[in-house]
């Protein structure tokens, strides 16, 4: 039974070449990246995404509303209920927009309304259970990302020296061919 020598490309041996040691050295930094680069690169894409997503919600204010008007329409998300509003601010100052409504309203009904800083209607701000479950998949996608990445360096650095390894056998047997058959090529 052969016994497999591990670490090979580190070694002194007399079959050892530059390009070994250059794979080897791809090898090490593509892995070092993977195991520390991705998860440094995920957890600095969640941390980031989910206070973005939190403080998106920051400024927003509910308040009660009252539909004025509603009808079906075509959204970005699919097909709902879209209708005018009116509200009375915080500050007793009254308010009009449109806004996304629930299955069933109609005018007369009560809705709630999120308000933005300059007191438009704007969609309901993200939970923190939304927040940090948006972070983690925007994370694990960086993560993924930069694994890929490394991989795809490593292939790439792989092909290059395999066929500077190739370019430089055919070199090396065209020298010694004519030697061993006694007849130039």
């Amino acid at each position: 039974m052969e016994r497999r020598v591990r670490l090979w490309r580190w070694r002194r041996n007399p079959l050892r070449r530059r390009c070994d040691v250059a794979e080897a050295w791809v090898g090490l930094v593509a892995g070092a990246v993977m195991v520390v680069g991705a998860p440094a690169v995920g957890v600095v894409a969640f941390t980031g995404a989910t206070e973005a997503m939190l403080n998106d919600g920051r400024g927003a204010r509910r308040v009660a509303a009252v539909v004025t008007d509603a009808h079906e329409a075509v959204t970005p998300t699919g097909t709902g209920r879209l209708g005018a509003v009116r509200w009375t601010a915080p500050d007793g100052t009254p308010g009009t927009g449109f806004t996304r409504l629930p299955a069933g309203a109609g005018p007369g009904t009560g809705v709630t309304v999120w308000l933005d800083e300059d007191g438009a209607p704007r969609g309901a701000p993200p939970s923190p259970a939304v927040a940090r479950t948006g972070g983690a998949l925007l994370g694990t996608g960086a993560a993924g990302g930069v694994c890929l990445l490394a991989l795809g360096a490593r292939s790439g650095a792989r092909r290059r020296l395999d066929a500077r390894r190739s370019a430089r056998w055919e070199r090396e047997w065209a020298e010694i061919a004519p030697r061993w058959s006694g007849q130039a090529l």
